[in-house]
């Protein structure tokens, strides 16, 4: 959804002269960035709740770990398809 609505947003990447894995990373690295940042307070209440501890700070980091990877993996579709935009059609458009 956010992909389709900053199409034009993409599309003047594109035209501008940024390449098709540069739009990838970029998409990729925005869908990381705000899931590390989702997870901050997320990290904070568990640390309050169950206190600091070695078993604590495994289960955050594995809970961290698969929340990065579902992330990369659900990012990874909607970048190849900004990829695939032809920035010409989508300017036209608008």
């Amino acid at each position: 959804l956010n992909a389709r609505k900053r199409a034009v947003e993409y599309s003047l990447h594109r035209a501008m002269g940024a390449t098709r894995m540069t739009l990838m990373k970029l998409v990729i690295v925005q869908s990381l960035v705000l899931t590390l940042l989702a997870s901050v307070p997320c990290i904070v209440i568990a640390l309050a709740v169950f206190g600091f501890s070695l078993v604590s700070l495994y289960a955050i980091l594995a809970t961290v770990s698969l929340m990065l990877l579902f992330s990369l993996v659900s990012a990874g579709y909607p970048a190849w398809k900004i990829a695939q935009i032809n920035p010409a059609s989508v300017l036209h458009e608008e």
